[in-house]
Order: C-alpha cells, then sequence, then structure tokens
C-alpha cells in the first residue's frame, strides 16, 4: 500500500460529513447537549413538582411552544409590522385553492414552505415555482404554512426572557447567522468550490442531490451565490455570538414587542433585516417565534464557546425557565398540564416526525 494511497485515504476520511460531525462538538446530536444537564432537570421538576413544569411559561402558546404548537398560530399574535404575510394550508386544501389565497395575499415567489408543526429546519424549504411549492406541500400530507421570502441578508436570533410581574425583562442570547455561500472566479465548478467550504462538507450529499443541475456549471468571477438561505445550523449556516452586541437600544425594542404579545414570556425570536443597526431601530420581519422548546443558538459558535460552556449556558436557561414558570403559576395561576394529556402529544409528536419524508 504506497504513501500517497493512504495519505488520499486519511484526507477522505477527514473531509467526510461523519467525520466532521464526530470530531466537532457544535454538529454533535442534540442528545449530547441536553443528557449532560438532564439530571439538573430532574431536580428542577422535583422542586416545581411537576415533571412538565416549563410549560407554564408562555400561556399564549400552547404547553409553552413544546413542540407541538401551530408555527401559524404563533405568527398571527406578533405585532403586524413585524409580521411577514403568512398563510395556513390545511392538508388536503386542493392546490388550484392554496394558488388563489396566494395572489389574494400578494405573497410571491420565492416564498418559504415549512410544516406548521415542525422544529429545528425541518422540512423548511425556499422554494422558486408553482410547481415546486405543488411538489413540497403535497409530498408529506400534513399542515403547512407559507410564508413571503424576506429578502433581507441577514438573519439573527434573539433570545428574551422576561420574568412575572415585573416591568421589563432581558436579552440572554444574540445570534448572528451567516448563510452558506460560495463565490465565483469564472474558472472553478459550482462542486468545486463547495468542496472549499468546510461547513458544507457536513452537507455534501444533499447539496449534491439539489444542485445537481448546476454542479459542473462555472460562476462568473467575483459572482456571489448564496447557496443555502435557510438560517439552520444543520444546513450549513455559521452561527456567530453576537452577545456583545445586546444594548439597551435592542432591549427597548423587545420590551415593545414583550408588551404586545402578553402571556409570552419566554423564547427565541428568529429576525430578518438589514444589518445590527436596523434591527435595534425595529426595522425587521421576525419570521418566527418560539416558546419553550428554543435554544439559545450562540453556544454553536465553537470559536468562541467550547462544549462544555456550551452544556453551563444551557443549564443557565433551564434555571431561568424554572423561574419564568414558577413564578407565573404561582402569580399568575397558569397551569401545568395534565400529566396524561401531555404524555400523548409528545408521542403523537413523535409519530408525526418519523412520519414525514424528507
Amino acid at each position: 500500500m504506497s504513501k500517497h494511497f493512504v495519505l488520499s485515504w486519511l484526507k477522505k476520511i477527514k473531509n467526510s460529513s461523519k467525520y466532521i460531525r464526530l470530531t466537532q462538538w457544535e454538529y454533535w446530536p442534540i442528545a449530547a447537549f441536553y443528557i449532560p444537564v438532564f439530571p439538573y432537570y430532574v431536580l428542577l421538576s422535583f422542586r416545581a413538582g411537576h415533571p412538565f413544569f416549563y410549560a407554564a411559561a408562555n400561556t399564549a402558546i400552547k404547553d409553552g411552544g413544546s413542540g407541538f404548537e401551530s408555527k401559524y398560530d404563533t405568527i398571527v399574535m406578533l405585532p403586524e409590522k413585524w409580521a411577514p404575510k403568512t398563510m395556513l394550508v390545511q392538508k388536503g386544501t386542493d392546490f388550484q385553492t392554496v394558488a388563489n389565497q396566494l395572489k389574494e395575499l400578494g405573497i410571491k415567489f420565492p416564498m418559504i414552505a415549512k410544516p406548521d408543526v415542525g422544529f429545528r429546519g425541518l422540512l423548511v424549504e425556499k422554494v422558486k415555482t408553482l410547481e415546486a411549492l405543488k411538489d413540497h406541500i403535497q409530498k408529506n400530507e400534513i399542515d403547512f404554512i407559507i410564508q413571503e421570502f424576506v429578502e433581507s441578508p441577514i438573519e439573527f436570533s434573539v433570545f428574551y426572557h422576561k420574568m412575572p410581574g415585573e416591568r421589563k425583562g432581558k436579552i440572554t442570547s444574540l445570534t448572528i447567522k451567516e448563510f452558506l455561500e460560495i463565490k465565483g472566479d469564472g474558472k472553478t465548478t459550482f462542486g468545486e468550490l463547495l468542496e472549499k467550504k468546510s461547513r458544507a462538507k457536513v452537507i455534501f450529499e444533499d447539496l449534491q442531490l439539489r444542485y445537481n443541475q448546476d454542479w459542473q456549471s462555472i460562476p462568473t468571477e467575483g459572482q456571489k451565490i448564496k447557496v443555502v438561505e435557510i438560517g439552520n445550523h444543520a444546513r450549513g449556516a455559521h452561527f456567530v455570538n453576537g452577545n456583545h452586541l445586546i444594548d439597551d437600544k435592542l432591549h427597548a425594542i423587545f420590551e415593545e414587542l414583550s408588551d404586545q404579545i402578553p402571556g409570552w414570556n419566554y423564547g427565541r425570536v428568529d429576525i430578518r433585516c438589514n444589518s445590527i443597526e436596523e434591527l435595534k431601530k425595529g426595522n425587521f420581519k421576525i419570521i418566527e417565534i418560539n416558546g419553550v422548546l428554543s435554544e439559545p443558538t450562540h453556544i454553536y459558535d465553537a470559536s468562541k464557546m467550547t462544549y462544555f460552556k456550551a452544556i453551563k449556558d444551557i443549564a443557565k436557561h433551564w434555571t431561568i425557565l424554572y423561574k419564568v414558570s414558577t413564578l407565573n403559576h404561582s402569580i399568575n395561576g397558569a397551569a401545568y398540564p395534565v400529566f396524561k394529556e401531555y404524555l400523548n402529544s409528545v408521542k403523537d409528536l413523535r409519530r408525526y416526525v418519523k412520519g414525514l419524508q424528507p
């Protein structure tokens, strides 16, 4: 066996998505982040007197935002100036009816289609044609929401909480999401440019399928192509810790948002806008608002975080969630969920996710 062959084999392994996911902690499965804090969750549950105490944090969202809630219902509770045009497509709806409603609402291509119940970028797609939209929503017989594609170049995730009984809340996480992008040189093929991107290697097989027709094309010199425009870590987006940018201006905007959504006390808001300055002025669109299932996504910036610090921050947010939920329960009478009903919802969600076709 030649030295060249061994080196080539080792290089191939190191560039494989499996190797990258195994050796870089930011890509580890969700269990790697939550199993270490599970004993702490058990302790908090014991103190609260209920295993699902966290569901009492947000009375505005079903079960606090445990993953069973309708994304459409959360979008329509947003102030109009911050809400993108959105419509609900219930399963079985005749597609011509869908097309007519899109025209009535003024939602134009490209647009975002995603499950009404979903998380972590599950089946979220940017679709560019009516045929592609039809294929996407009819592939799985579930409720979908269709949302205008907000062209703003930057996506932020802001994690906010407010203790019941207090006038002001606090932002504990600000993440800047950098999309996977390539830049042409007039010589290198689309596929070869992607091969040079470390983040592309994690989803390389998916990208090959998605861009099969463009793989051998040669982008012109200086041409920038956003390969993936979904701000999801598992889809190649780079999460940048922006906590140093949190200030009084940003807090003031989120106090205004919180005041207009009674019953939302804890969670993450995903936002599209043109710059951090525009974000602090309130010039943005909220593409998603989440509850207790939210993560402080700055933890996935491996350049500023370690795995153990990420675990520590998750535990910190569990402490906040415990305080918000138990205070909301004692001060405002927010009910803890019925044990059996909540478990049934968890089982239904698992069956739902298992039945989806990517």
